[in-house]
């Protein structure tokens, strides 16, 4: 097992938002969304989320880039941040 068998469709886990966006097009709609970590409350979890209809894709910033850590239709998760 590796973060590269982590794929949904032609997404894949840790993409950037542009590379997303070169495959999907522009989300319908997209917010920002912080909130404070599990591990550590003081420290705060920057997200985007993004919605292609039913597909919804979350972006978390990680060493001051933006990139997909979770991805689900509906209530089902593909892969997600844990």
């Amino acid at each position: 097992f590796s973060y590269n068998d982590l794929t949904v469709g032609k997404l894949e886990y840790l993409m950037t938002e542009d590379e997303v966006i070169k495959i999907l097009g522009e989300p319908v709609t997209s917010y920002n969304a912080n909130e404070k970590s599990t591990a550590a409350q003081t420290e705060v979890v920057k997200e985007k989320i993004y919605s292609y209809n039913e597909l919804t894709l979350i972006f978390s910033e990680i060493k001051g880039k933006y990139v997909l850590t979770a991805a689900a239709r509906g209530k089902r998760y593909f892969f997600k941040r844990s």
